[in-house]
């Protein structure tokens, strides 16, 4: 029906809500689904919904956050809208600079839960040791240190969406944590007895091909079954070239106001070299570009192809290399930041330090000349009662 009349809105008639057929039926451009038995109340906004959403000939359905109108792309947010409806979990692939959080925002915001929180977990930047603390809270007293009950994102998510960004970076034991979760919706904090419902849809993103992972054996089979019940695939920048100069207008213009150098242009020049670049980098590396070109034209009205800095042998292996790099500078910021933390907040006693942290002494120890951190500095002066000087 699709391939012949591809405007016409398709609402499946299930005779059960099988998430896998569901999946299937909303991946070959359905709009919408509705079970057995079918009662008015249940059609009629379903019917007058497609109806109102349907783009008209000239127009993408668009989506706050995306630019574009190439035919590849329309049928990604078509996706997006259709993905946003079905309240299962959704895995969102596609290359670094694709977008894939601004998907799961866009997914978020269009669905029925859009009035609750939406939180994102970084999965390649939280030490593994901090894993089930983020996600599952404690209760006071749970570990060393543990003063005071503290929510996990997914109390906090409570409702709403929880949005694990690379979570090809978990390894096996996270992984097998983030299955329990999936697959009950049931955690137990830190140190608590009793276990808890959530109700929390859960999208995860990669920039991985994760059925390659799992035959490799670095990913688990189940948990990715569990995670693709629905798919959203965002495609490189080279595959929808159409929408470049529209994606670089719109980045002059948000630097343009940004930088106060309104009423920039490119020339025709400019518009050309960046359509045949091949931007491993994607959406991302074409704002950067743009950006820099903003900030280097200075009085220059009509930004050209000299002030883009365009290389071109730049490779995406030079990419790959500065994304596991800037991994490596947040994790070490994060254990750096905490030590300080706990440091200050015990005047630079490493014992009571380390307590706060959950390590023991000798690890606490490690961590600090690692990031050649001293006690002194956090000693409290003369007649205070607590120093904090993080270096």
């Amino acid at each position: 029906m699709r391939r012949s009349w591809p405007q016409l809105p398709v609402i499946v008639i299930a005779s059960s809500p099988d998430l896998m057929d569901i999946s299937r039926w909303l991946a070959a451009g359905a709009t919408d689904y509705v079970t057995l038995p079918i009662t008015p109340s249940s059609l009629i906004p379903r019917v007058l919904r497609a109806a109102a959403e349907q783009p008209s000939d000239d127009a993408a359905p668009e989506i706050e956050g995306f630019v574009g109108r190439g035919p590849g792309f329309t049928r990604v947010l078509q996706n997006i809208r259709a993905v946003a409806r079905c309240d299962a979990t959704v895995l969102i692939e596609g290359e670094t600079g694709t977008g894939k959080e601004l998907c799961a925002r866009a997914i978020h915001r269009l669905s029925a839960r859009h009035s609750k929180p939406l939180n994102t977990i970084n999965c390649g930047a939280i030490p593994r040791d901090l894993i089930e603390n983020e996600l599952f809270g404690h209760q006071k007293a749970a570990f060393t240190g543990a003063s005071a009950a503290q929510l996990g994102l997914i109390a906090a998510s409570e409702g709403g969406s929880l949005f694990f960004d690379e979570v090809d970076a978990f390894g096996q034991s996270e992984q097998v944590t983030l299955l329990r979760f999936v697959q009950n919706q049931e955690y137990r904090p830190l140190g608590g007895t009793r276990v808890l419902r959530a109700d929390v849809r859960v999208m995860a993103a990669t920039n991985s091909n994760l059925s390659t992972r799992v035959k490799q054996g670095h990913f688990r089979e189940d948990l990715f079954y569990r995670l693709d019940m629905l798919r959203v695939c965002m495609p490189p920048l080279r595959e929808r070239r159409e929408d470049i100069p529209l994606l670089a207008r719109y980045a002059l213009a948000t630097y343009a106001k940004k930088f106060q150098a309104r009423g920039r242009t490119f020339d025709d020049d400019a518009i050309e070299a960046l359509a045949a670049h091949d931007w491993p980098g994607n959406v991302r590396q074409l704002e950067h570009v743009v950006g820099r070109a903003v900030a280097f034209a200075f009085h220059d009205d009509v930004i050209t192809r000299q002030h883009l800095k365009l290389s071109e042998d730049e490779a995406p292996q030079a990419l790959a290399v500065s994304l596991r790099e800037g991994k490596r500078r947040i994790v070490a910021d994060f254990e750096r930041s905490r030590v300080c933390a706990c440091l200050a907040a015990h005047s630079g006693n490493i014992a009571r330090a380390a307590q706060a942290a959950g390590k023991n002494r000798r690890a606490f120890f490690e961590l600090m000349r690692k990031y050649s951190v001293r006690a002194e500095e956090f000693l409290a002066p003369p007649g205070a009662s607590r120093g904090r000087r993080e270096p």
